[in-house]
């Protein structure tokens, strides 16, 4: 599958919606590449920290690539996510 063109043609259908194309984002061309609707939301909080780090690294700090986001430099605790999902915490 090509991502790239199902990416382009997912902007495609935002743009031309006439709801979607009166959000800001959609208006000035400020819409990024995210997960899909069934990732669920342990991805998402990867995601988000990846985006927040990749737009504004002077307040999320530097993008250092997958798994490499030092400890003192992540958004959520890994630790604590890890505890909720096996039921330990």
């Amino acid at each position: 599958m090509n991502y790239g063109n199902l990416y382009g043609a997912t902007l495609e259908v935002i743009k031309s919606d006439p709801v979607t194309k009166g959000i800001t984002a959609v208006k000035e061309g400020n819409l990024y590449a995210g997960g899909t609707g069934t990732q669920g939301p342990i991805i998402n909080l990867f995601q988000t920290e990846m985006l927040a780090k990749q737009l504004y690294p002077e307040t999320f700090g530097e993008w250092h690539g997958i798994g490499e986001t030092p400890t003192d430099e992540q958004l959520f605790d890994r630790e604590r996510l890890a505890e909720i999902i096996t039921g330990t915490a």
